[in-house]
C-alpha cells in the first residue's frame, strides 16, 4: 500500500481478534461464576425431566431477523416454528421460516427443513453427527439441498470448547463452513443462561452462494446470549439476541454492512 497502512481486510482481521479476546475473557468470568453452581452448559435452557427415552417438543421463535450462520438471510423480522422427536442420543428435527409481517407473498414457509442427528459422550468430550435436507417452496433461485455436518465439544463444569463443520452434499456440493468457539452457562431457580461466542469461516463455494463473494475468508465473528425461563408444565420461554461482526472485508462489502444484530423470543414446550 503507498500509504503504509495495513489493507482494510487485515484490520478487520485483527479487530475481530481483539473481539473475541474481550468477549472470551467475559465468557470465562461468568464460566467461573457458573462453575461455583455446578451447571454444566448443556443444561443452559429449561429442559423437562423424564423416566422415558422417547422425548420431543415444539418451538415458535420470532426474530428481529433471520440469521444463518453469522450471515443474513431476511431483511426483516421472521416467524420459525420447529418441532423434535428424540429417543436416547438420536433425535429427528423439522424447521421452517417465514417472513413477517403475514401477506400474500409470505402466506407459507419460504423454507422447511428436516434433518436427524445422534450424540455420543465420551468423558468429557462429546460428537453430535448430523444430516440435514433444505428445502425453499416458492423460491426457484433457491434450490433444494442438503449437508452433513459433526459438532465436537469439550467442556467441564459450566464451560465447554466447540468446533462444529458441514459440509453441503447436494445443490451445493462441496461448499464448507466450520467454526470453533466457547459457550458458558448457568442456571439459577426456574431460570437459565447461556453465552457463547463462535468464530466462523466458509470456503469459496460457500461464500460464492451465502456472501456474495467467490473467496474463501473468515467470515464473522459471533456472540450470542439466551436467557430461559421455566414455566412448569414443560413449557418455556427464551428471548435471545446475537451480533455478528463480519470479518472479511470483501463479505461485508458484499452484504453492505459490518454488523449484524439479531434479537428474539422463543416460546416453546416438551414432552
Amino acid at each position: 500500500m503507498s500509504d503504509g497502512q495495513p489493507p482494510r481486510s487485515t484490520n478487520r482481521f485483527f479487530v475481530a481478534l481483539q473481539l473475541s479476546a474481550l468477549i472470551l475473557l467475559f465468557v470465562a468470568a461468568l464460566g467461573a461464576d457458573a462453575r461455583a453452581g455446578g451447571v454444566p452448559p448443556e443444561d443452559a435452557i429449561p429442559s423437562v425431566e423424564t423416566e422415558s427415552e422417547v422425548s420431543g417438543g415444539t418451538e415458535f421463535d420470532g426474530r428481529s431477523r433471520y440469521v444463518w450462520r453469522g450471515l443474513p438471510s431476511s431483511d426483516g423480522p421472521v416467524a420459525q416454528p420447529s418441532a423434535w422427536i428424540s429417543y436416547g442420543a438420536c433425535s429427528a428435527g423439522l424447521f421452517g421460516n417465514n417472513e413477517l409481517p403475514f401477506n400474500e407473498r409470505s402466506k407459507r414457509l419460504n423454507e422447511i427443513d428436516a434433518g436427524i442427528d445422534s450424540e455420543v459422550d465420551v468423558w468429557q468430550f462429546t460428537a453430535s453427527p448430523s444430516a440435514w435436507m433444505y428445502a425453499y417452496p416458492g423460491l426457484p433461485d433457491d434450490p433444494a439441498s442438503a449437508e452433513i455436518g459433526a459438532r465436537g465439544a469439550y467442556g467441564w463444569e459450566a464451560v465447554e470448547f466447540f468446533t462444529s463443520h458441514w459440509g453441503d452434499t447436494a445443490s451445493q456440493a462441496g461448499a464448507y463452513l466450520g467454526n470453533l468457539g466457547i459457550l458458558a452457562g448457568s442456571e439459577r431457580g426456574a431460570s437459565a443462561s447461556e453465552f457463547s461466542v463462535a468464530a466462523g469461516w466458509g470456503s469459496a463455494k460457500f461464500n460464492d452462494r451465502y456472501a456474495d463473494t467467490n473467496a474463501a475468508a473468515l467470515d464473522h465473528v459471533t456472540a450470542d446470549i439466551r436467557v430461559g425461563f421455566s414455566l412448569g408444565r414443560g413449557l418455556y420461554l427464551c428471548p435471545h439476541a446475537s451480533v455478528s461482526f463480519i470479518a472479511d472485508e470483501h463479505v461485508a462489502d458484499a452484504g453492505g454492512q459490518n454488523n449484524i444484530g439479531d434479537l428474539g423470543v422463543a416460546f416453546g414446550g416438551e414432552l
